[in-house]
């Protein structure tokens, strides 16, 4: 990326992109998207990560439509792994969606853009450590509602609360009332996009994601290791590869 530093605008984005190669160092995990090393240059920084030839879930989506139940669990499962483990190192990535997640030809999925990305103890120090207001951002609960969004986009190709998109696309700060105090979490569809009823498993795991209170939601890990619906899939595609060989 071309950057001058004598210009306040150039010289910002440059350290966010050094401390978003800060986090990516020092992460190992096979559903994160591996940093391979940065160049710095008189007028640019180049930083080097693995190759994902399939381009974004977003992008899948806005091709190919609505993804089936089970392509959606698949994806959703390797997401919560990778999420679980930045919490576990007190990251949280504060900018999950399905335009930051990326895929590779053999169907697995990494999450990608740490630029948003924080540790813990940084935000807690720029918040003073008392401030209430963002507590869900600190311990992460954001990101496992961003989850419960994308499991909605990747079954109806459109993000939640769509509907208001179009209608307060221009009033950005009226959207996010709306959608604050609305009743309920995201709406699921019937079906999925292979026609197939989307299951109770599936509704409950996008409600717990998506509860309202903070507090009260379950935190990644607890959904990674113990939902059913996330269970399920694991023991299905362990029953296949069994019976495959």
């Amino acid at each position: 990326m071309d950057v001058d530093m004598d210009n306040d605008r150039d010289s910002a984005l440059a350290k966010s992109l050094m401390a978003e190669v800060e986090l990516l160092q020092g992460l190992d995990h096979p559903h994160i998207v591996k940093f391979y090393g940065v160049e710095l240059r008189p007028h640019a920084v180049c930083i080097f990560l693995e190759m994902m030839p399939g381009g974004c879930l977003q992008t899948l989506l806005r091709q190919h439509g609505a993804l089936d139940q089970e392509t959606a669990r698949h994806y959703t499962d390797q997401v919560m792994s990778g999420l679980t483990y930045l919490h576990s190192r007190n990251i949280v990535h504060r900018d999950l969606k399905c335009a930051n997640v990326l895929l590779s030809l053999d169907g697995t999925v990494k999450v990608s853009d740490f630029g948003c990305s924080k540790r813990v103890k940084t935000l807690e120090s720029s918040m003073g450590g008392e401030n209430t207001i963002l507590t869900h951002t600190i311990t992460g609960s954001a990101d496992v509602w961003a989850v419960g969004c994308m499991v909605v986009e990747m079954l109806t190709a459109q993000p939640p609360w769509g509907k208001l998109d179009n209608i307060m696309a221009a009033v950005w700060p009226l959207r996010l009332m709306r959608i604050s105090t609305a009743a309920g979490g995201p709406e699921l569809p019937q079906v999925d996009g292979a026609g197939e009823a989307v299951s109770e498993d599936c509704r409950d795991f996008v409600n717990q994601c998506t509860i309202r209170d903070p507090d009260a939601r379950p935190n990644a890990g607890e959904l990674y290791e113990r939902h059913k619906w996330l269970i399920a899939g694991r023991e299905a595609a362990m029953m296949r590869r069994r019976s495959s060989q």
